[in-house]
């Protein structure tokens, strides 16, 4: 699966059927042409931008400590579904179920739930 900036008419579908890639993961195209294309091609993985948002959030948990538990939820969500600093993402989503209280961002059972599937991927 593609995902791109900039979907340019018809090119959205010819960009999810696209099957000659190294590898059938997500691919991150910041394109400023039309034809992204060649940088789906040369294997442009979503790593950099899961990353970049990890960093971010660990900022951000830094910045505004009174937000940890939902910054924590996000930081292990992320990491537990792109596979990127798993121990990180298995440290936050335990942090989130001892430190567990009613809020807007998730509730316990999907702390939980997230939990197991990183232990499941390790």
């Amino acid at each position: 699966m593609a995902i791109s900036q900039n979907l340019f008419g018809g090119q959205a579908q010819s960009f999810a059927q696209l099957d000659s890639l190294p590898n059938p993961s997500y691919y991150y195209v910041a394109s400023g042409s039309s034809d992204a294309t060649p940088r789906l091609e040369s294997g442009m993985l979503l790593d950099s931008l899961f990353r970049r948002s990890i960093r971010y959030i660990k900022q951000l948990m830094k910045d505004h400590p009174g937000q940890s538990l939902g910054l924590n939820y996000m930081l292990g969500k992320i990491a537990t579904e792109s596979g990127i600093e798993t121990s990180a993402g298995s440290k936050a989503l335990q942090y989130c179920i001892d430190n567990y209280s009613p809020n807007r961002v998730f509730d316990l059972s999907e702390a939980q739930e997230q939990l197991q599937l990183a232990l499941q991927n390790k």
